[in-house]
């Protein structure tokens, strides 16, 4: 009988083959001869070759053993060996892209899971460790010698994991820089959520970034609209703009008084005046004196080219003892001027001036009589 499922029968088999033919006097006849033969041609036609010269025509049943002594793969096509998967570093040469496709009537679609474990074996489950690796995504590209990094992203235990349910994380993003063969940290997300960009998260901010120089040369925050006008930028050397787009705050203008200050601190508060934001209030005693020792000035400012403005000096309105309309730095040397405060002490002085004005007035009018 033909060959089948790798069990042979001969065709004189119930004689005991050959020999047993020949001992019950039976002859070699074409009709016995032939089927056998005709038999082994189809079995050994469907046998797989040993040096590969022949492939399979159908799924192969290994009938649960292994298959030993495999070489590494190196094609999308190739197996892999247990080495490959489990520790070493499976290479797959391929020109086109691998897609990896799920077909199946839910919302879930493909997954690829990294796992790390502190065993000694797949099999075991020992816990993970703070700042362990839990997986990484590394892009190499060729140099002409072999192959260099280009980019990386990588899973992290960022915590001290618990016993079950409990793997705080975290994803950093590495790149390469032009003339580096080396990866740098870029950004990271923490196990909170908050992100940091050009250094490691704050503790109390959703975002953190540093620029990447000090000075004027580069940015730590630029927003530009889809036409690419500035929106907003802060500048590595402390300058903010705001821009000039249609409704930016230069061009969104209005005729109530300005509301907003820089405080020597850095933090920009809004101006206020009502009752309800003041206390200890009392009536001004600075008045006409004191306006009259102050010394009115044009000026220059050192970064306002050629534009001449009019206002007073810091350090002279201190010095006449008006140190409530002087804003102080953080060393205590007057800074600037609260220009807005001031008209309290015109106020002041025009008041006296018209008591003095109507006491003449009173005494000249008393002279005519």
């Amino acid at each position: 009988m033909p060959w089948s499922g790798g069990v042979y029968t001969k065709a004189n088999n119930a004689t005991g083959g050959w020999t047993g033919d020949a001992t019950a006097g039976i002859g070699i006849e074409a009709g016995r001869h032939d089927t056998q033969d005709n038999d082994f041609t189809t079995g050994i036609t469907s046998c797989l070759n040993k040096d590969g010269s022949n492939a399979a025509t159908g799924n192969l049943n290994i009938g649960n053993f292994k298959l030993t002594n495999l070489g590494s793969g190196s094609a999308s096509t190739d197996s892999v060996t247990f080495g490959q998967v489990t520790s070493g570093v499976s290479v797959i040469n391929t020109t086109t892209a691998v897609n990896y496709t799920q077909c199946s009537n839910d919302a879930t679609g493909p997954q690829l899971i990294l796992r790390k474990n502190r065993s000694a074996t797949t099999a075991g489950n020992t816990i993970a460790a703070a700042s362990d690796q839990t997986g990484a995504i590394i892009f190499q590209g060729a140099n002409g010698t072999g192959y260099t990094s280009s980019a990386a992203i990588i899973g992290a235990v960022d915590g001290t994991p618990g016993a079950s349910n409990d793997m705080p994380g975290m994803l950093l993003f590495y790149t390469t820089a032009d003339g580096s063969g080396s990866l740098t940290e870029r950004m990271r997300i923490a196990n909170t959520g908050n992100i940091g960009i050009g250094t490691g998260p704050s503790a109390v901010s959703r975002i953190y970034v540093q620029s990447s120089t000090a000075t004027s040369a580069s940015f730590a925050l630029a927003l530009l609209n889809s036409a690419s006008a500035d929106l907003f930028n802060v500048r590595g050397d402390g300058l903010i703009n705001t821009g000039l787009a249609a409704a930016s705050p230069y061009n969104t203008t209005t005729a109530l008084a300005t509301n907003a200050t820089l405080l020597s601190t850095g933090v920009l508060a809004r101006s206020t005046s009502s009752l309800k934001y003041k206390t200890d209030i009392a009536d001004a005693t600075h008045g006409l004196a004191e306006v009259l020792q102050l010394r009115p000035v044009t000026y220059r400012g050192k970064s306002d080219g050629i534009t001449v403005f009019g206002g007073l000096i810091a350090e002279e309105v201190d010095a006449i003892g008006l140190s409530e309309f002087v804003v102080y730095d953080d060393n205590g040397n007057p800074d600037a001027l609260a220009y807005g405060n001031l008209v309290s002490l015109a106020f002041k002085a025009i008041q006296q001036l018209n008591t003095k004005v109507e006491a003449l007035e009173a005494r000249i009018a008393e002279l005519e009589a």
